[in-house]
């Protein structure tokens, strides 16, 4: 099963997750999908493999609808996350200084409690769809090696 969640603020970020779960719905892959409010860490300790698509708001803050999910990111500690596989693909706009830092915070965090990297973070600017593909496409090659 491949969990997809997502931080969205202005719909960029949960539209492609909706476009990832279409994704691998064509390709007959078993799909979930969920807004970062709506999973906690302990939910995605149950995952095997979580794709997560985030935004970052502001000065590097998450957005609206994932800020109950990163005070539980900052404050957890002792979570073994050693099963899960991962990866993110973060929105943000270069001309801010804290280009997709939510998506660097949630990428570190999720490694220091054990968490693997399935495909390494994508970031993207303002005009994504080129990073989309690249990464969904990185993020599928990987997959159909971890999930046979």
């Amino acid at each position: 099963m491949i969990t997809i969640c997502y931080g969205s603020e202005t719909g960029n970020a949960e539209s492609l997750a909706d476009m990832a779960k279409t994704h691998f719905e064509q390709k007959n892959q078993p799909v979930e999908l969920f807004a970062l409010e709506d999973i906690s860490l302990s939910d995605m300790a149950q995952k095997s493999h979580v794709l997560i698509i985030t935004s970052t708001w502001g000065d590097g803050e998450p957005p609206t609808n994932a800020i109950s999910f990163s005070e539980e990111l900052e404050s957890e500690s002792e979570l073994n996350l050693s099963s899960l596989q991962y990866s993110i693909l973060a929105l943000g706009d270069s001309a801010y200084p804290d280009f997709c830092q939510f998506g660097r915070d949630v990428d570190d965090k999720l490694a220091e409690l054990g968490a693997k990297a399935i495909y390494p973070r994508k970031e993207c600017d303002v005009d994504f769809d080129a990073e989309y593909e690249e990464w969904i496409e990185g993020v599928t090659q990987s997959m159909q090696t971890a999930l046979v």
